[in-house]
């Protein structure tokens, strides 16, 4: 392939964190409501992940990228297209026009037209558009993540918040 290949840049970043990576991502993966123990918060974080028009957004760019993923990739095979056509034909005696009664012959008429090609990717363009195509579909499915993960949190903040103020009542 032509050009060079994706380094991820250096960024300064701490030797330890508070959790081991593999413990971050358990975490953030978690249902941690639950640990609350209210099936009111339960089912309001449920009809938000259902309802919710920006996840849904987040859900269908994810198909979007994955539908691009698929054509881009496709053209690393060879392609294949058929057609075919038919139809019957009437001539005349007289002449034009071919649908007199005064017909002397009729032909059938079939066309059948195949075709290949394939585009032999000598220089990487086409596995370059898919290394692109499939970054995309990361970095939309981490978007997904945090929407949900941003939803989960607002829905219930809000709710602990209701409760407190209902409890200061």
């Amino acid at each position: 392939m032509v050009g060079p290949d994706y380094k991820r840049p250096a960024v300064d970043t701490p030797q330890s964190f508070r959790f081991e990576d593999k413990e971050a991502k358990d975490l953030a993966n978690t249902a941690w409501w639950h640990q609350f123990d209210d099936p009111v918060l339960n089912e309001l974080i449920q009809i938000a992940l259902q309802e919710n028009k920006d996840l849904k957004i987040a859900v269908a760019r994810i198909e979007q990228f994955v539908g691009q993923y698929v054509t881009t990739r496709s053209a690393l095979f060879p392609q294949i297209e058929a057609s075919a056509s038919g139809g019957m034909e009437q001539l005349s005696r007289k002449g034009l026009p071919p649908l007199s009664s005064n017909a002397a012959r009729r032909d059938d008429v079939w066309d059948v037209f195949l075709n290949g090609s394939w585009e032999i990717d000598i220089w990487g363009k086409i596995r370059r558009s898919t290394e692109a195509a499939r970054a995309s579909i990361l970095s939309s499915e981490e978007g997904r993540r945090a929407v949900i993960l941003s939803l989960v949190a607002d829905v219930a903040s809000t709710y602990i918040d209701l409760r407190d103020a209902d409890r200061e009542m």
